[in-house]
């Protein structure tokens, strides 16, 4: 279903396709710039977690992705013209994108989504309904958060970019689509409030003023009742009464104009001060020295949400710790490949019981787990996605530095190795990529001493990367065989299925070799038919689907492995050269594509 989803093309279209569409005219570039860019991210992130989902069609994914497109213009557009600070505009368009998912998600479970269904009143009112709560909702905490002030809060609350661009559909006159949209900083000025504001709100942040004013007034009110014997009362020394408590009140009033405009000053200077930090920390930040210091990211992080946090508190559950140590403990015994601290922080944008990985801060994994869910099926989903995310990713996470010090460890054992190898034959780079290679398809490369020996016999011959990665394939071809192979009492059987001799011929020749590694270079319909080949093909062998491996000739076992592991999941992919003789191993041929 989904897997048929090629939503890579689908959202680079998209983006130009709602850039011309639905974004507003006569915009500054800078906030044009940050529309696209906003509108690319979300629809990318929905469109990557419906392609997962093999239970939502094709259409249906095109539907929900470019609906969150466009409502990411609309909401972005409200935002701006709202002058809300541009450090909240991920929070904000997050959890409206979220909410969009989630309600046309639990629609196409009812009725799969079309065209014709989507523009159903009701589902179009029901969905407008969803953005402008979750956008009231968001505001709302903000300004309770002190984010903004109430200004901006009803200035954001007022804009309305979707009916506009409903109304421009009846009427689409220039004048009418042309935006007003802000493009100056949001820094506002602080506000000079009139003498009779100052009091009111001095009065509203001490009400105990207030209460001892109104005890004045009925005391004069009082006395002055006795004075013209509405009340039955001794009036002896009453004017002197009077006069006393009337100037007493006077100079109380006086003392909370006075007191009012201080008041009015202390904040005034609070906010001058503050406009005045974030002008110094500007400065600061623009500075070359400040701006070094922002450079870096963490190489590897998770990020949970507020309902998740005492799985990392260490005086709490303590999931996270141990199990991100184990992680990293499977991947050095198992594949040699060492990888860095991983930092974990909470993250009050994601949903309660929402992970998300990140490699060099940008998001490569999320998962949900329910309320329910016992710790033991949180460490193996945590362990499994974090376990995938770091193999599917080597190649940011394994770095230069990795190498060198792989290369350390083999010379202080066989220093005529290294010496031998690099940079003679190869270079750090290469033998970097080698590795990567290597790792992405879960060879291990933990015997250094077998690798680098073999790198030396074959680079006499021929140091292109590309090559030497299937020479010591070839090499390594018992432990590959011994991890793909089924074990039984007969022995060896490696279950597989191969390409007819014509498809063989057809990727032989659109094979390229780039400065970057090889690709196959086809047209789009004719890959895209071949994933859905290979995928049909696979998953329609059953009980056979998680063991099956590819089978092809050399030339184009690595380039279409680069192509297939985009979009199939955990494929396995052998040349004929890395077969075990037929006395050790059967090869069962099911299927040809």
């Amino acid at each position: 279903m989904s897997r048929d989803f090629r939503y890579k093309d689908y959202v680079n279209k998209l983006r130009f396709k709602l850039a011309g569409a639905v974004c507003p005219v006569g915009l500054d570039e800078y906030w044009e710039k940050l529309i696209k860019t906003y509108v690319y991210d979300s629809a990318l992130a929905a469109a990557k977690s419906l392609y997962a989902n093999p239970e939502v069609s094709p259409e249906a994914c095109e539907i929900i992705t470019r609906t969150i497109g466009e409502w990411t213009v609309c909401k972005i557009a409200d935002i701006i013209n709202g002058e809300v600070p541009e450090c909240f505009f991920d929070t904000i368009i997050n959890k409206i994108n979220s909410g969009i998912y989630d309600y046309l998600l639990d629609e196409n479970k009812i009725e799969p989504l079309t065209e014709e269904s989507l523009e159903n009143p009701e589902r179009i009112k029901k969905l407008k309904d969803i953005v402008q709560n979750i956008y009231r909702e968001t505001l709302a905490q903000i300004y309770s958060d002190r984010g903004i002030d109430k200004d901006v809060y009803t200035l954001a609350l007022s804009q309305s970019f979707y009916s506009e661009q409903q109304n421009q559909k009846e009427d689409p006159d220039k004048d009418t689509q042309e935006k007003n949209l802000k493009t100056d900083k949001f820094v506002s000025a602080p506000k000079h409030l009139s003498e009779i504001s100052k009091i009111k709100k001095y009065l509203k942040n001490n009400p105990c003023r207030v209460l001892l004013l109104f005890v004045f007034i009925v005391a004069i009110l009082f006395l002055s009742l006795v004075y013209f014997g509405i009340i039955p009362v001794t009036k002896e020394d009453l004017p002197a009464a009077l006069i006393i408590l009337f100037l007493g009140m006077t100079i109380y009033i006086i003392d909370i104009i006075i007191e009012a405009d201080l008041f009015d000053r202390i904040e005034q200077n609070a906010k001058l001060s503050e406009s005045s930090e974030q002008a110094k920390n500007s400065k600061f930040l623009n500075s070359p020295n400040g701006m070094y210091e922002r450079l870096g990211v963490d190489v590897l992080s998770i990020r949970l949400g507020t309902g998740l946090l005492n799985y990392a508190d260490p005086e709490c559950d303590n999931v996270m710790l141990p199990l991100i140590s184990k992680v990293r403990e499977e991947l050095t015994d198992e594949l040699g490949y060492i990888i860095p601290k991983v930092r974990c922080l909470d993250d009050k944008d994601l949903k309660p019981d929402e992970f998300r990985i990140y490699v060099r801060g940008v998001m490569r994994d999320k998962f949900f787990v329910g309320k329910n869910t016992k710790n033991e099926e949180i460490s193996t989903l945590l362990r499994q996605h974090l376990r995938e995310c770091c193999i599917k990713n080597v190649k940011d996470i394994l770095t230069r530095t990795d190498v060198i010090k792989l290369m350390e460890i083999v010379s202080s054992q066989d220093p005529t190795l290294v010496n031998d190898l690099l940079p003679s034959r190869i270079s750090a780079v290469d033998l970097r990529r080698i590795l990567v290679s290597l790792i992405r398809e879960e060879i291990s490369v933990k015997d250094t001493i077998l690798i680098f020996e073999r790198l030396c016999d074959y680079a006499r011959f021929n140091t292109q990367p590309h090559v030497l990665v299937e020479s010591l394939r070839v090499a390594m071809s018992v432990q590959i065989c011994d991890k793909y192979s089924i074990k039984t009492d007969n022995g060896m059987i490696l279950y597989a299925v191969t390409l007819n001799s014509e498809l063989e011929k057809i990727l032989t020749e659109a094979v390229q070799y780039t400065e970057f590694g090889t690709i196959i270079k086809l047209p789009p319909e004719q890959i895209e038919q071949l994933i859905m080949d290979v995928n049909k093909t696979i998953s329609g062998l059953n009980e056979y689907k998680d063991d099956v491996v590819l089978l092809m000739q050399p030339q184009i076992r690595k380039p279409l492995f680069g192509l297939l592991s985009e979009y199939i999941d955990n494929i396995k992919i052998m040349s004929y050269s890395e077969l075990l003789p037929a006395v050790e191993m059967k090869v069962e041929i099911l299927a040809e594509i």
